[in-house]
């Protein structure tokens, strides 16, 4: 019988985050959740690689999974050695801006702060997922606009 406290401690683990973790990796290990994420995966490349066709301020998306990046750039600025425009965290703000006064919180990184992360939950709703990137397709419109004028 242990004593009171002698089951629990900073270097002995916790239980409840143990059976958490135990079940959050029998949940991601299934090839059906797997194949999910995958599908969710391509849904939002697909939409970003149309929104890049549609705007100057796209300069490059990539990623893995669920974990993706759209890099915004200046396409009034100088091109490097590579023809490649600068990477502008100042546009990547305005969109964060415009995406969180309509609801979606949406992170920055990478160089400059220019890349917006898409970071959702693996278990994401479709109706979710959508919701969230026609907020963010609206903010990117919208500050590609004022861009060219």
């Amino acid at each position: 019988v242990w004593e009171p406290g002698a089951h629990a401690g900073t270097f002995r683990g916790n239980q409840l985050a143990m059976k958490a973790g135990t079940i959050v990796l029998n949940t991601v290990s299934k090839p059906e959740f797997l194949k999910e994420v995958t599908r969710k995966s391509e849904l939002i490349q697909k939409r970003m690689n149309a929104l890049k066709s549609k705007v100057k301020i796209i300069g490059d998306f990539r990623g893995k999974g669920l974990m993706l990046g759209t890099e915004f750039i200046d396409p009034k600025g100088k091109k490097d050695v590579l023809g490649s425009y600068p990477a502008c965290g100042e546009i990547a703000a305005q969109v964060q801006k415009l995406c969180f006064q309509n609801g979606l919180i949406v992170e920055k990184g990478g160089r400059n702060g220019a890349v917006m992360r898409f970071l959702c939950a693996l278990n994401i709703t479709d109706e979710d997922l959508n919701k969230g990137l026609d907020i963010f397709e609206k903010a990117v419109l919208q500050v590609n606009k004022n861009q060219i004028n």
